[in-house]
């Protein structure tokens, strides 16, 4: 019976170390991935500022809140991570428990920056279309590199279409000035029908090699900015969201790891005072009984 005994203890503890060890290269590996999308994470957070900072200028509607939350969330899930490859490395109760109520609070708050990055969806049209209008406003005082590189990089004009650059600043077309005799004939008129077309816009809404005169060019791009700007926009949105929320599956399942890599080490620990318990009792009964023994025997 005590033999049984033995090799049925043997058996659960070669049975424990295994699941101790599997769970401890499982939780590291799940962290070194994580280490990868911390990374990610604040890369994106940085790019999404410097493109919308130095470019699109689209910060003060609440982008930037997007960005600098990616960047303070990718740096302290950054830290749990290295702090989870610790605990697995560490085979620690308390290194385990606390890895676990960490990735747990990141858990939580990255569903919250998930949910908060779609809510901007629903914004996006009203972002960009006010944004675009507000830079072609003040392009002469201070938005003209940031406006030209869009026009020019995505062959684009205006907002909707070159005509948006007709109401603002110095590329408003005059209102030609008739008395009343001949503003009648003006109407009926087909020579003067170019007054009303489109002729003054910037040099960047200009096809290449196209004639540029008095605030005029013969080629210029039909499409406006909005189409290409909002794509991007939403697009940077919807991935910052599905990414938080992609890695917020492997956040849960790193909770899991963690508490059932706690709980297999303090079963492990429990086991081995159960046996040095086991140990030092079972050696002082033997002491005590050939104590005994020995006065009968004399």
């Amino acid at each position: 019976m005590p033999e049984k005994m033995e090799v049925d203890r043997k058996l659960y503890k070669n049975k424990s170390n295994f699941g101790i060890t599997c769970t401890k290269y499982t939780l590291f590996l799940l962290n070194a991935v994580f280490v990868i999308a911390s990374v990610m994470a604040i890369s994106s957070g940085i790019s999404l500022t410097v493109a919308f900072t130095s470019t699109y200028d689209m910060m003060a509607y609440g982008v930037d809140t997007v960005s600098t939350l990616w960047l303070v969330i990718g740096t302290i899930f950054l830290i749990v991570a290295f702090f989870g490859i610790f605990a697995a490395l560490k085979e620690s109760t308390a290194s385990a428990n606390i890895y676990g109520i960490l990735i747990m609070v990141v858990f939580v708050w990255q569903i919250a920056v998930s949910a908060y990055s779609f809510s901007f969806l629903n914004q996006t049209q009203y972002i960009v279309t006010n944004q675009l209008k507000r830079m072609m406003i003040d392009y002469s005082r201070g938005y003209q590199p940031e406006v030209d590189w869009i026009q020019l990089n995505y062959q684009c004009c205006g907002i909707n279409d070159p005509s948006d650059w007709q109401k603002f600043d110095r590329y408003t077309t005059p209102s030609p000035r008739y008395d009343k005799y001949d503003y009648f004939d003006h109407l009926n008129s087909t020579t003067d029908a170019q007054i009303n077309q489109i002729d003054r816009l910037p040099v960047s809404c200009c096809e290449q090699n196209s004639n540029y005169v008095n605030l005029r060019c013969d080629r210029y791009h039909k499409t406006g900015c909005f189409d290409p700007i909002h794509r991007i926009v939403s697009a940077s949105v919807m991935l910052a969201g599905t990414f938080g929320l992609i890695f917020s599956i492997l956040q849960f399942l790193g909770i899991v790891l963690g508490f059932h890599y706690a709980r297999l080490i303090r079963g492990k620990k429990t086991q081995l005072q159960v046996q040095i318990w086991n140990t030092y009792h079972g050696n002082s009964a033997s002491d005590h009984q050939e104590t005994d023994y020995d006065p009968m025997q004399s």
